[in-house]
């Protein structure tokens, strides 16, 4: 089944959608079953600013059936999920700045009945639970002609707890939050010469806190150049990327190292790019970008003994 209805009245609107679907499977065993729901409701609290509540929950289960051809396990695994999600808004819109203030909240549970162990021939199960959490916020500023300014803040809170239950015993991760927290900005202007002739570039920056791995500065660097139907652009970025919870996971429960992974670097990238596009007819338009990038500290596996180590 599907639903889904809207409405305005006066500084109000709202909007809700609802799905459900089953499922027998294409064999024995194989049910699943999905239910999404969404709504939204804003208000305009005034000419420029408006606020905004956005939910989401789904719940959803797969049954495994097993491999085909197989004598079947005596019990039948389940794969069963749900999450829900707010997210309360505030923003604005004037002629020289235009941005948002944004609030959201994560929550979600994992429960995998009945896994089996070909070894012991045991059923097992595994539960996770999360909760993520964080701000975000941005305004972009036209504080001159042809240029704009970027200002942003990001702050994110994510993690959780799981364990792996067995008849005999229970393994536990404890809950485990990281956050990250990060100001930007970027800025950008356009010379115009002439009326079709246009160059801009852009410069910027993100600089990362983490509470485990550490603070990270994120330059970035554009430059576009644009004439009647054809544009040029280069640019370069550094990115990285952070150990995240399933390091907790292995190093605290499979290889009994607790809290080793703190030693963990994030991956790093520098992206290069030089591209552009040319405007054939009104219908076509053909675009072309070589890009490089070069990497250090890469997150792999490695034994003996089994660990994470950066490459």
């Amino acid at each position: 089944e599907h639903f889904e209805h809207g409405g305005k009245r006066g500084n109000f609107d709202y909007y809700v959608i609802g799905d459900f679907k089953k499922s027998d499977g294409h064999r024995e065993n194989s049910d699943g079953q999905v239910q999404n729901y969404f709504g939204r409701m804003g208000y305009r609290l005034m000419d420029a600013w408006d606020a905004s509540l956005t939910m989401n929950y789904t719940d959803s289960y797969a049954d495994d059936p097993g491999r085909k051809g197989v004598s079947p396990i005596p019990v039948v695994p389940r794969f069963k999920v749900w999450d829900q999600v707010y997210d309360l808004t505030v923003s604005n819109k004037y002629e020289i700045a235009r941005g948002y203030l944004k609030v959201y909240y994560d929550d979600g549970h994992i429960r995998w009945k009945n896994q089996w162990d070909t070894g012991p021939k045991v059923a097992f199960d595994t539960n996770t639970d999360w909760n993520n959490y964080g701000i975000r916020a941005q305004e972009r500023l036209k504080l001159w002609t042809s240029g704009e300014v970027i200002l942003g803040y990001d702050h994110d809170v994510y993690g959780g707890k799981a364990e792996e239950v067995r008849p005999t015993n229970v393994k536990s991760l404890k809950d485990t939050h990281f956050y990250n927290s990060a100001p930007y900005i970027d800025v950008r202007h356009t010379f115009t010469f002439g009326k079709e002739f246009q160059i801009t570039p852009s410069v910027g920056a993100r600089y990362n806190m983490s509470k485990y791995f550490g603070d990270f500065f994120g330059p970035e660097a554009g430059l576009k150049v644009h004439y009647k139907d054809t544009e040029l652009y280069a640019r370069y970025a550094k990115g990285f990327n952070l150990p995240g919870v399933y390091t907790v996971f292995f190093y605290e429960l499979n290889f009994g190292q607790g809290d080793k992974w703190k030693d963990l670097k994030p991956e790093k990238i520098d992206h290069y790019e030089i591209g552009g596009s040319q405007k054939i007819t009104r219908w076509l338009k053909t675009d072309l970008a070589l890009f490089y990038d070069s990497g250090k500290n890469r997150l792999i596996f490695t034994a003996p003994p089994p660990h994470f180590e950066n490459l």
